[in-house]
């Protein structure tokens, strides 16, 4: 999934594992803080299974 489209995810939201072509749904989506004011343009997506994605590992 783009950072674009991974940023307008919202809680409920389903997504797919690019490994296992699991649906899950979305707990949480967020972008972490940086570290050392590098900018980075990453969403971390909180799922049901209890696992944390990273935007590049969804559909």
């Amino acid at each position: 999934m783009k950072y674009r489209d991974a940023k307008k995810l919202h809680n409920g939201d389903e997504i797919i594992v690019k490994e296992t072509n699991e649906i899950l749904t979305v707990l949480n989506a967020y972008e972490p803080r940086p570290v050392n004011d590098i900018v980075r343009k990453i969403v971390l997506v909180e799922c049901d299974d209890g696992n944390t994605y990273h935007h590049c590992d969804i559909r």
